[in-house]
């Protein structure tokens, strides 16, 4: 627990919150919101072929004892569904959460190298059973190839 919560800081001390919307009134109170690495906070640049890292830091409002992941690609309003693991809890973020407790929740997106460059939003929920949301957010995002090193020729 101790190990997992020093990565946790050191992971939150190198990225800074990002830019993002709520998709819903209510639920969980959304403390901080990050995606490592983000190379604008208006909206972040996803790297073909890389991971990122989504940190979320919230207090529910509720005890909640199971969360499911449940992640969208929106372009021009048509979500496509985004393959996370179901379960939240475990890997992602320790459960039972009590409401009033602090939680953090940490995800990586593998970014394929078969995504087109393209400008987007994330549509980014946490359920608990009966497909409630503790969290939704909008995230714009762009996909992006990574930029080629510079050489100088002298």
């Amino acid at each position: 627990m101790l190990k997992s919560l020093c990565v946790w800081a050191l992971c939150c001390y190198a990225v800074s919150a990002v830019y993002y919307e709520p998709c819903m009134k209510g639920g969980a109170k959304l403390v901080q919101v990050d995606i490592d690495p983000c190379d604008d906070q208006q909206r972040c640049g996803l790297i073909k072929g890389r991971n990122a890292t989504i940190l979320l830091t919230f207090i529910p409002d509720q005890d909640i004892t199971s969360l499911n992941n449940v992640v969208h690609g929106v372009i021009e309003h048509i979500p496509i569904p985004f393959p996370v693991g179901k379960n939240a809890c475990g890997p992602n973020v320790k459960c039972p959460i009590k409401r009033g407790e602090t939680a953090h929740y940490m995800a990586q997106i593998p970014i394929s190298e078969k995504y087109p460059s393209i400008s987007l939003v994330v549509k980014w929920e946490l359920q608990v059973a009966g497909g409630n949301d503790v969290i939704c957010i909008q995230l714009p995002v762009r996909i992006e190839t990574a930029a080629l090193p510079t050489v100088e020729i002298v």
